[in-house]
């Protein structure tokens, strides 16, 4: 497999997952209809991706040329309504289970993308956690949440930001389908175990009563 099948297949595995995601956390909506669970799964599954694109400007956005993306997101949504249960704890552990895949598939599938295009290595980090964290962020916004990204306790965009880095520097070791592997494997497994162990990311300090 070359890297460009890689990151088709990687990006794809993305769409899968957020589409997912989104669509689970439509069905924890009282008020999300069979549209809103496809909207959310649109959105979810769709917007790192396109994100990704239009700020590459790298042509038309991959994910309206390729014919397997809008596919793979509808059959995705479908799945979700007809498998899942009643929304409750199951159906959140379920989601954050497909964030955390969906964090490192499109963290090192989007860093990967930058770097084909020939990008500054900063700018393919930026690239790597705006992919991986963007769909999270869209359904957060449409569901009237706070941010993942933004929350103490998540690490949504470092866990993206680690698979960049990884890919990148694995992909100067190893193969690139290697590193890709290697990187989407550490954004997952930090992103999981932040979930699994709330763990923090460093937040700014807060001042006591008395001090300056």
């Amino acid at each position: 497999m070359d890297a460009l099948d890689a990151f088709r297949s990687l990006d794809l595995l993305g769409v899968a997952a957020g589409a997912a995601s989104g669509a689970l956390a439509a069905r924890r909506q009282d008020s999300f209809d069979l549209v809103g669970v496809l909207g959310l799964a649109f959105a979810c599954g769709l917007g790192g991706g396109l994100l990704r694109d239009l700020l590459l400007n790298a042509n038309t956005p991959v994910a309206l040329t390729d014919a397997l993306y809008l596919p793979t997101v509808i059959t995705a949504a479908i799945v979700v309504s007809v498998i899942a249960g009643e929304p409750g704890p199951k159906i959140l552990r379920s989601i954050r289970i497909l964030d955390s895949l969906a964090v490192g598939f499109f963290a090192v599938a989007s860093t990967q993308r930058a770097r084909q295009v020939g990008v500054t290595v900063p700018a393919q980090l930026l690239i790597g956690v705006l992919g991986g964290s963007g769909g999270a962020l869209l359904r957060d916004i449409l569901t009237a949440r706070t941010p993942e990204i933004f929350r103490h306790g998540e690490l949504n965009a470092l866990a993206a930001l680690a698979a960049a880095i990884v890919f990148v520097l694995a992909d100067l070791l190893t193969p690139t389908t290697s590193a890709m592997f290697i990187g989407l494997l550490v954004g997952f497994a930090l992103r999981a175990a932040a979930i699994h162990f709330n763990l923090r990311g460093p937040a700014p300090r807060t001042s006591r009563r008395g001090d300056p």
